[in-house]
């Protein structure tokens, strides 16, 4: 049975707003059929933390958080090595992709309430966090 409506909590309405205006996409419905991905560039993680123990929880502990939200297909992270032109230091350092099937699944698992709150706690490991949501316009294989 399809979905007809989802409730959302007032953050999650606002946020929803805030990707309206931002993106100039005013229907819900259009924003619903986006395939769509969070990413998590994580610029550095704090100064005192350790960086061994924030690889291991990253690719253990978090990684299993973010494959257990419902809807989830896949989730990559990845170091980042280098920028393009050569501007120095990279601003990032990790970036994390999770990719959902479309903008109903991301509101109704991203943004329920008991995962913000795991997701504000787990965000104390990373220093300025980014997330970006964004919509795949191509896909394409090379042939073989």
């Amino acid at each position: 049975m399809p979905v007809d409506h989802i409730r959302l909590s007032q953050r999650a309405k606002d946020q929803l707003i805030k990707l309206k205006r931002d993106t100039g996409i005013m229907q819900w419905n259009i924003l619903c059929r986006w395939a769509l991905c969070t990413s998590l560039a994580e610029p550095s993680i704090p100064p005192d933390a350790d960086h061994e123990a924030f690889l291991h929880w990253r690719t253990t502990e978090h990684q299993a958080e973010n494959m257990s939200l419902p809807g989830v297909i896949k989730s990559d992270f990845y170091t980042i090595k280098e920028t393009w032109p050569d501007e120095g230091q990279p601003p990032y350092r990790y970036m994390t992709e999770v990719y959902f099937p479309d903008m109903e699944t991301l509101r109704s698992s991203f943004f329920d309430p008991d995962y913000q709150q795991k997701l504000a706690e787990s965000l104390n490991l990373i220093a300025d966090p980014v997330f970006l949501i964004s919509e795949e316009v191509l896909s394409e294989t090379a042939a073989a």
